[in-house]
């Protein structure tokens, strides 16, 4: 769920438009360097070489009463 639907739709766009402001952008060309990224850079891809591997660790590896909320 995390990895395909939150990321893609909610995550990584809300870190683009936040960011967008910070260096002097508007929403669209944020949301147009999102795309972009997308295509080009293989953004997923490379989002998922972390969080993948990172959240099987966290949740098979780590106690639950010290996983964070």
């Amino acid at each position: 769920m995390d990895m395909l639907v939150l990321q893609p739709i909610l995550s990584l766009p809300l870190a683009y438009l936040i960011k967008a402001p910070i260096f002097g952008q508007t929403l669209k060309q944020a949301m147009s360097n999102y795309f972009r990224d997308l295509k080009h850079k293989q953004l997923l891809q490379q989002c998922w070489k972390i969080w993948i591997p990172a959240e099987t660790v966290i949740f098979t590896l780590v106690p639950t009463h010290l996983r964070i909320s």
